[in-house]
């Protein structure tokens, strides 16, 4: 990213507004379209559908969406981006009353930050400018975890099968050349939350693995374990 002496961001970014009424997505881009702050071509979409369908046909550096859409809310639309499109930026707008929903929106979602209705201008402005320079510092990253739920999620069958993945994962790594320290990350997903409830009951009973992160996503609860060499001290 580059700034000119007066702070101000000189590259051109792609926006995608999604909101399901049509006078505040013309707001909204009223608004972004009058900053001096940064320069950006917008795109717009009334729903998560067509939101998704619009990122699919282009390259696009933010996501600003709205919480209450008919189908698809905004945090399963900007999870859903999270899993497809994972260096986007993604805002969530939000009513005061649902101040809850976007803190949880932060933790399953990912989302990187949220805006209250109504929203002030400069706030917004200054939100948005905020991520971009996080991205463009970042290098537009993808992060390790990121990359897990995309590629190495393992579906089992059961919360025995996954146990069984578990213990085969220290195995093998038993197997490689001794370390200092050696851990490998697994992800499960599971379609119930008896089953999750009963897979991290027996996890919390093994040695050296930790549940680290736990997220639900369409109905399905996918679970993000460390696990350590068996011969490595660390938990007793």
């Amino acid at each position: 990213m580059n700034e000119d002496s007066g702070g101000e961001m000189e590259e051109e970014y792609n926006i995608l507004i999604v909101d399901d009424e049509e006078k505040v997505l013309k707001a909204l881009q009223m608004t972004l379209k009058r900053t001096d702050e940064f320069t950006s071509h917008i795109t717009t979409a009334s729903n998560g559908e067509e939101g998704l369908a619009r990122l699919a046909e282009g390259d696009f550096d933010l996501v600003l969406s709205d919480f209450r859409m008919p189908k698809m809310d905004g945090v399963e639309f900007l999870n859903k981006v999270r899993l497809k499109h994972p260096y986007i930026v993604r805002i969530l707008i939000t009513g005061y009353s649902e101040i809850d929903v976007a803190k949880n929106a932060i933790t399953m979602a990912k989302v990187h930050s949220y805006v209250e209705k109504p929203w002030d201008r400069d706030e917004l402005i200054t939100v948005i400018c905020s991520e971009l320079r996080a991205r463009n510092t970042e290098g537009e990253k993808i992060s390790d975890s990121d990359n897990r739920a995309l590629d190495d999620v393992k579906h089992v069958d059961s919360v025995m099968e996954a146990l069984s993945k578990v213990k085969g994962t220290q195995e093998e790594m038993q197997k490689g050349p001794a370390r200092s320290l050696a851990m490998e990350t697994v992800v499960f997903e599971f379609r119930s939350t008896s089953d999750l409830n009963e897979f991290s009951h027996e996890v919390r009973k093994m040695k050296n693995v930790s549940i680290e992160d736990v997220s639900m996503f369409e109905n399905k609860y996918t679970v993000t374990l460390g696990v350590l060499r068996v011969s490595y001290n660390k938990i007793g």
